[in-house]
């Protein structure tokens, strides 16, 4: 499954959240952001990486080698201390984008839910157009009735009269009453 258009890209999360995105994925980064964000971590040589290590306990033994074989520099004798960010901001805009856009709920709703101020919820959603809290528009099967689910018989196009002028009804005046 591919991440939506209005997820972060990897290169652009911070720090060393950005490299494990490339390597597990986006979602896996996040989830370390969530776990370690804000924390001092090691990060010991890939071949010291076991299934008890921080990392490999989040995404995996093989993942977590080659995120430290990526990070570590080439000659490196041994580990090395890490401050691993927390990505809240990038997280935040995803759970915002997931109500709005999938879900359709208000900004209201989802400063409620989400416990961000309005405005900061509004940046986030500026310019994503909102969505139903339905299917997609491609999923929905177009010969049946969205509300009762079954199929009509097609309505026939009734052609307007082009000879006929459309003319705005008279308002009656103030204080008149009616008959």
């Amino acid at each position: 499954m591919t991440a939506p258009s209005w997820y972060p890209k990897p290169e652009t999360l911070p720090g060393v959240l950005a490299l494990i995105a490339q390597v597990v994925g986006i979602d896996a980064a996040l989830r370390v952001g969530q776990v370690a964000g804000g924390q001092q971590k090691y990060m010991p040589m890939p071949d010291k990486v076991g299934p008890n290590t921080w990392l490999s306990k989040l995404i995996g033994v093989k993942a977590a080698r080659l995120v430290a074989a990526r990070h570590l520099k080439a000659g490196a004798v041994k580990g090395e201390l890490l401050l691993v960010p927390s990505a809240s901001v990038e997280r935040n805009a995803i759970a915002v984008r997931t109500l709005w856009i999938q879900r359709g709920y208000s900004i209201n709703q989802i400063a409620g839910e989400l416990h961000l101020a309005r405005h900061r919820v509004k940046e986030l959603v500026e310019g994503w157009p909102k969505g139903n809290g339905g299917p997609a528009l491609e999923d929905v099967d177009t010969g049946r009735c969205p509300a009762c689910g079954r199929r009509h018989p097609a309505k026939r196009l009734r052609l307007s009269d082009h000879r006929q002028l459309a003319l705005p009804l008279a308002t009656p005046p103030r204080g008149a009453g009616s008959i």
